[in-house]
C-alpha cells in the first residue's frame, strides 16, 4: 500500500488479530441480520425499508471508518490504495455499473435457459417497497438518494474494501490475496440469499470484479459509485413497470 500510516499508531493496532477482530465486529452484525431477514416470517413494512439501510447501512459505514481510524489505526485516506482523479473514479465508477447490469442481464438469460417455466417472482419486501414508492415522486427521489448512495452503496462497498484492506495488509502474498479476493466475493453472495441462488451466484460474480478492480487499481468511489449506479436504474425499471410508465 502506497500511503503511510499515521506516525502515532500504536503497536497493538498493527498486529494481525486487530485486523481480523476488526473485520469480524464489521461483518457479524451484517450477517446476524441478513439471516434474521431471511428466516423471518414477519413482512417487513414500507417504513422498515427505509429505516434500515440508512440507520444500519448509514451507521455500518460510519462504523467500519471508525474503526479503520481508531482500532486499525490508519489515516481514512489510505483505504484507497492508490491515488486517482475524480473524473477518472466517475468514468470508471459509471462503466462498472454497466458491466454489472450487463452481468444482470446475462443471470436472466441462464436463468430462463435452466429455469424457464418457473420465473423468480419478486420477494413480499420488494413487492412492498415497489408498490409503495411507484406513485410517490418525493420516496421515489429519497430511496435513489441516500437510501441507495448512503445506506446501500456507500456501505456495501467500505464493507468489502474494509475486509480486503484489512487482510491484504497481513496476508500480502498472491495466493492469499486471491484467496481473500474470493472469500469476500462469496460472502457477498450469500448476504444476498434472499434472493435465491443463481442471484447468489451473479453477485459473487460481481464482487470478483469490484475486488479485482480495488485491488489493480485501489480506488474505492468508483466501486460506490458503480452499485448506485446498479441499484438505481433496476428501482427505476421496476418502478416504471409499477406505474404503467
Amino acid at each position: 500500500m502506497n500511503a503511510s500510516t499515521s506516525s502515532k499508531r500504536q503497536p497493538w493496532q498493527s498486529r494481525p488479530i486487530t485486523q481480523v477482530l476488526a473485520v469480524i465486529v464489521v461483518y457479524v452484525p451484517l450477517y446476524v441480520f441478513a439471516l434474521w431477514t431471511n428466516l423471518s416470517e414477519r413482512t417487513i413494512t414500507l417504513k422498515e425499508l427505509f429505516l434500515y439501510p440508512l440507520l444500519l447501512g448509514g451507521g455500518g459505514g460510519v462504523l467500519v471508518l471508525l474503526l479503520f481510524r481508531f482500532v486499525c489505526g490508519e489515516r481514512l485516506a489510505n483505504i484507497q490504495l492508490k491515488p486517482g482523479k475524480w473524473y477518472t473514479d466517475i468514468a470508471v465508477g459509471i462503466l462498472l455499473g454497466l458491466l454489472s447490469l450487463g452481468l444482470k442481464m446475462l443471470q436472466g438469460v441462464v436463468q430462463s435457459k435452466l429455469i424457464p417455466s418457473t420465473p423468480s417472482p419478486p420477494s413480499e419486501e420488494m413487492l412492498t417497497l415497489f408498490s409503495g414508492i411507484a406513485h410517490n415522486p418525493l420516496l421515489i427521489a429519497i430511496w435513489l438518494g441516500p437510501v441507495v448512495w448512503i445506506g446501500v452503496a456507500a456501505f456495501e462497498e467500505l464493507t468489502r474494501v474494509f475486509m480486503l484492506n484489512r487482510l491484504w495488509k497481513i496476508w500480502p502474498r498472491p495466493v492469499a490475496v486471491w484467496l481473500v479476493l474470493l472469500l469476500s466475493a462469496v460472502l457477498f453472495g450469500l448476504v444476498h440469499i434472499y434472493q435465491g441462488p443463481m442471484s447468489m451466484l451473479f453477485i459473487s460474480i460481481q464482487g470478483v470484479l469490484y475486488a479485482w478492480y480495488y485491488r489493480q487499481y485501489g480506488r474505492v468511489w468508483p466501486l460506490i459509485i458503480a452499485h448506485a449506479i446498479y441499484d438505481s436504474l433496476q428501482v427505476i425499471q421496476v418502478v416504471m413497470a409499477f406505474s404503467g410508465a
